[in-house]
């Protein structure tokens, strides 16, 4: 049905803004709305993106949330792991590893 693939490409679409969003938050300090974006953008896309997209907004959520709560960034890193394809971006083990520490 065409009117539900719209739906699910705009949620996408509406998962990609969150996200780049949240990263200019954190850039500028903003934790709390970083963190509010990229829980909106989960919820979006756990209806709607594939596990590996999941995977990644836990990888800026677990970093975000780590600046004030480190044990529970390390949660959010060992929820995204299993949500991530390896084989396909290689470097986001080296990212998983570099985030714990």
């Amino acid at each position: 049905n065409a009117v539900l693939l719209l739906r699910r490409d705009f949620a996408l679409d509406r998962v990609q803004f969150l996200s780049l969003r949240a990263s200019l938050h954190r850039d500028l300090g903003r934790f709390r709305e970083a963190a509010r974006d990229l829980q909106t953008a989960f919820r979006l896309g756990r209806r709607h993106a594939a596990p590996h997209a999941r995977g990644r907004i836990l990888l800026q959520l677990a970093e975000v949330a780590g600046f004030a709560r480190p044990a529970l960034g390390v949660r959010i890193l060992d929820a995204a792991r299993p949500l991530l394809d390896f084989h396909r971006e290689p470097r986001l083990e080296i990212v998983l590893v570099h985030r714990r520490i």
